[in-house]
């Protein structure tokens, strides 16, 4: 069990350090992510980060206390990479940041997942938006996913969400 929430969150960036995952195509999505069809992802280039462009990157769910450059901030409800030299120096950057400058945010890491990308180290693509529904409330036909999102760390909340969620797609 993870001491804090914020740590808890951390462990979606260290797959790398419980197993070899080197130039192997990984996609982490959030337990409060509902599928609704078939999703494919060929990750075409090694050494890419791929990321879901959520909101505007001055929106403190994104940014933090600390301005990001850009227009777009994304979330960490889902990513995918091929882990290569690039991509494991930016998860360790994120992790370090976590370790070192633990900040209260209402998203937890995702304000570290954005910074880390605006420094460069890494190739970033941006996944296509209508993959994901925000609650149920948009782009349904077209949507992989849904993303039951809200209350970070409240694991009650998400169960009823999903359930409702569930029932009326």
């Amino acid at each position: 069990k993870p001491a804090t929430m914020l740590e808890g969150m951390s462990w979606r960036y260290q797959l790398h350090r419980q197993t070899d995952v080197m130039f192997q195509t990984i996609c982490y999505l959030d337990v409060d992510m509902l599928c609704m069809k078939k999703f494919q992802l060929a990750i075409q280039d090694t050494d890419v980060l791929c990321v879901y462009p959520e909101g505007a990157a001055s929106d403190t769910n994104y940014c933090g206390s600390k301005p990001l450059k850009g227009e777009i901030g994304v979330s960490s409800t889902m990513f995918a990479y091929c882990l290569g030299e690039k991509t494991l120096q930016l998860l360790e950057n994120i992790l370090h940041k976590i370790r070192t400058d633990p900040q209260e945010n209402y998203t937890l890491d995702q304000p570290y997942l954005n910074h880390a990308i605006q420094e460069g180290v890494a190739p970033v693509a941006l996944l296509p938006n209508s993959i994901i529904s925000f609650n149920g409330h948009n782009n349904i036909p077209e949507a992989y996913f849904i993303n039951c999102c809200g209350c970070p760390g409240d694991g009650a909340f998400h169960f009823r969400k999903m359930l409702e969620v569930s029932m009326r797609v």
